[in-house]
């Protein structure tokens, strides 16, 4: 399969911004019912395959953010997977644009990209490796599943 035959990857995310960890009717329940089907309209915004390539081509599979190697952690099953993120983000465009790959997009692990997404202003790829820094600071590493 070529590049320009693959479908692109679909992230979907939905984060609350308060947390109720502290709420004590958050922590009475024990069971809660999930599943339901729900139909939604959404926009999506097309991808290229290509530039993703190139990007992953350039920059290699790494997170750009916590080095984080799917292909370390996992063996073959975890090569070459990654999330690719847009500086600026794509639904910010007017309309269809063209995308300078190296420039433009950079690999991010999922909770790396997750976390850039968090609030509604995206922060920038810098600004969350500066966290990452200062949160390494003051939370040291404790069992062998951190990076």
């Amino acid at each position: 399969m070529s590049v320009d035959d693959a479908v692109p990857v679909g992230v979907w995310w939905s984060f609350s911004l308060q947390n109720s960890a502290g709420d004590p009717y958050v922590r009475a329940i024990s069971t809660h019912k999930e599943g339901a089907s729900v139909e939604a309209i959404a926009k999506h915004y097309e991808r290229s395959p290509a530039a993703r390539a190139q990007c992953i081509k350039h920059y290699g599979a790494t997170c750009q953010v916590c080095d984080m190697d799917f292909a370390k952690k996992y063996g073959t099953w975890g090569e070459g997977f990654i999330h690719v993120h847009h500086h600026k983000p794509i639904s910010s465009a007017s309309g269809p644009y063209l995308v300078d790959p190296i420039k433009d997009l950079i690999p991010v692990c999922p909770n790396c990209h997750a976390m850039l997404h968090r609030k509604k202003d995206v922060i920038t790829v810098q600004e969350l490796r500066d966290r990452l820094h200062d949160a390494s600071l003051t939370h040291p590493k404790k069992n062998s599943f951190n990076q």
